[in-house]
Parts: structure tokens; sequence; C-alpha cells
């Protein structure tokens, strides 16, 4: 999954002013990844600060979402 950090990597450099959470949607939109592999790879790349904590069922439901769109 190092494939996966070049391209969040990418979409950083790509998209400069927006957040990680942004940046790690775009890195995992259409890559069919399952949810255990979502979770690991989104608490190593996305920045606690970004959001609550409350909300991570919610922010991880969305990305479960973009992740298996085609």
């Amino acid at each position: 999954m190092k494939d996966l950090k070049a391209r969040f990597e990418l979409m950083s450099q790509k998209y400069p002013n927006h957040g990680d959470y942004f940046l790690f949607g775009r890195a995992i939109e259409g890559t069919g990844m399952q949810p255990d592999t979502l979770r690991r790879w989104f608490n190593k790349l996305v920045s606690k600060e970004e959001y609550e904590q409350k909300d991570k069922r919610d922010l991880f439901e969305h990305l479960y979402h973009l992740a298996n769109v085609a």
C-alpha cells in the first residue's frame, strides 16, 4: 500500500490548500479498499486535528463510499 501514500502525497501537491481528509478521500477514490485497511491508512495519514473523534464513524462511512465508487 505504499502506492496509497504516494497517491496521498501526489494529491497534496495537486491540492496544496486542502486538508488531509480531502486529500485522503481523493487518494482512495475508487480503490475498493477494505474497511480495515482504510482505517489503518486513515490513522497514519490524516491529522487528528482535522476531525472530531465523535465524528469518526460518519467520516468512515463517507470514505467507504468513496473507496467503492467506480
